[in-house]
């Protein structure tokens, strides 16, 4: 049996409604009640006096753009990017929008990283809690015991939290950081042999604990790590098999000689770069680079692949080449969300225009979202024919995967698939969370001088700061959650409008790409 409050609201609003209704209770009382004795009059004397003073400083406008400098900040300490960012190119677009520069080489790399993580997580996560290793349909770690699962999960986030350190740490600290997630690699492997895992699930697992080491020091290092690590998957489909004795030694052999080979060329390349424009073409097109030699090295053995279905083939495409095509898109969302979120904070935007852009940045991340979609079934569907052109069978059933999804979109095989492709909306998130609580700064200059002026003679006069003091906390919560809930509700209301909208763009994009398939 449900119970509702009138209205038709649910039962868990009631504390929230008992709330606000003693919030609102005890502002009228503040601002509006006489008093019954001269110490009771004097009390509420200089409670008014201090609200008229948060009133008179804006002290409601200060402490939030105080929080969204706190956490813009952070955001800026975290990709190291403060003189980029705060130093927009003189008549610039950007400067003339945002009055900062948001797209600089510090958010790229943060984007990079997080866009290899992405799929790691949303793979790992999902082994761990359900035992599904699976990755498109191809098993990829033997099941375990739950308790095995979480605790080999948990010792790699913290084995990729200590590398993530030692990428920023400096001297001891950094080969303290360096050997203490080295050491984790140690101890997954020794729980994987003491919880009986067969060989080749511990080998992957430990190259998915490798990769995702990677990804915490993302840039050069991380495409590097996928260049190498095409080479011995490569050279197990020349042999035949794709087990770890056909390419243990290979890998290896090539995977030092060419990750440190590459990866002195190219920090050679970037320390000759100055501009802010140069080291970002310089990414772009080391990143595209990058992503086009694996798909190169992988075109090329798809003739001789007795499995083009392989582990190995489907591990470098999922977390690999797609990962480094999706990472420009989601720099340029980041970018828009943070840009926006500055110009709130430096008095571009305000009132209205806060919320205006709110819902411009929510448009812009669904037309990344489909970009993205686009990128990733392009380059699958590009893949797909290079294999069948060679002479082979397609790489992935794209029809089937599609189909998997629209069944069954929760499943916990998919889960990687959520992580990456979601990952556009979260700066988008945040903005609205943000751009919501914007509501503070819609007091008009007049009507404050007025309310100031008149405040202790017209009790209309207080009774419009009344409104303004108690209202405001209370409405910047709901527009925030408003628009939190637009959001949700285009994606997944009325059967998913967003979500049902880019399933049905993917299979019509699928149906163009692939019409002999």
């Amino acid at each position: 049996m449900s119970i509702s409050l009138p209205f038709h609201l649910p039962l868990w609003t009631l504390p929230l409604v008992l709330l606000a209704m003693g919030w609102f209770w005890y502002q009228y009382r503040m601002f509006m009640a006489t008093g019954k004795d001269d110490e009771q009059r004097q009390r509420l004397a200089n409670d008014r006096a201090m609200r008229r003073g948060w009133i008179a400083e804006r002290r409601w406008e200060a402490r939030y753009l105080a929080i969204l400098g706190w956490s813009l900040d952070k955001v800026t300490r975290f990709t190291r990017d403060a003189e980029p960012f705060f130093a927009p190119a003189p008549g610039s677009w950007r400067g003339r929008l945002f009055g900062v520069n948001p797209w600089t080489e510090g958010s790229y790399l943060l984007c990079l990283r997080l866009a290899f993580l992405y799929p790691f997580a949303g793979f790992l996560i999902g082994w761990a809690l359900t035992g599904a290793g699976a990755l498109a349909g191809q098993e990829v770690i033997d099941p375990l015991e739950a308790g095995w699962r979480v605790l080999a999960l948990a010792a790699m986030v913290l084995m990729g939290w200590l590398w993530f350190k030692a990428v920023r740490a400096t001297g001891w600290a950094q080969w303290g950081y360096w050997l203490a997630g080295t050491a984790m690699i140690g101890l997954v492997g020794l729980g994987m042999a003491i919880a009986g895992a067969p060989i080749m699930g511990g080998v992957i697992l430990f190259i998915l604990t490798l990769a995702m080491a990677a990804s915490a020091g993302a840039g050069a290092g991380t495409t590097i790590f996928f260049i190498a690590l095409a080479g011995p998957v490569g050279m197990a489909i020349l042999s035949g098999a794709d087990t770890i004795t056909a390419w243990i030694g290979a890998l290896v052999i090539f995977f030092i000689v060419v990750t440190f080979g590459i990866h002195l060329l190219a920090d050679q390349l970037r320390r000759r770069l100055r501009s802010a424009r140069g080291v970002l073409r310089y990414w772009l097109g080391f990143n595209l680079l990058s992503m086009l030699a694996v798909a190169a090295t992988m075109v090329w053995f798809f003739p001789h692949a007795p499995n083009p279905q392989s582990v190995s083939l489907l591990g470098l495409i999922f977390l690999g080449i797609l990962p480094m095509a999706n990472a420009a898109l989601d720099w340029l969302s980041l970018g828009v969300t943070r840009g926006l979120l500055s110009a709130i904070r430096n008095g571009h935007h305000a009132g209205y225009w806060a919320w205006g852009w709110a819902l411009v940045d929510m448009v812009l991340a669904l037309v990344f979202l489909f970009l993205i979609i686009s990128v990733t079934l392009g380059l699958l569907a590009g893949l797909n024919a290079a294999s069948v052109y060679g002479g082979g069978e397609p790489v992935l059933d794209l029809k089937g995967l599609l189909d998997g999804l629209a069944q069954d979109p929760t499943a916990a095989e998919f889960g990687w698939i959520h992580f990456m492709m979601l990952s556009t909306l979260l700066p988008t998130l945040a903005h609205f969370l943000i751009a919501g609580v914007s509501i503070v700064l819609w007091l008009p200059e007049r009507m404050r001088i007025r309310i100031l002026a008149d405040f202790d003679k017209l009790e209309s006069t207080r009774l419009q700061a009344f409104g303004y003091f108690s209202l405001t906390p209370l409405v910047a919560f709901a527009v925030s959650v408003g628009l939190l809930w637009l959001l949700y509700w285009l994606v997944s209301a009325h059967h998913g409008l967003i979500g049902g909208a880019l399933l049905t763009w993917a299979r019509a994009l699928v149906g163009w790409l692939e019409p002999s398939l």
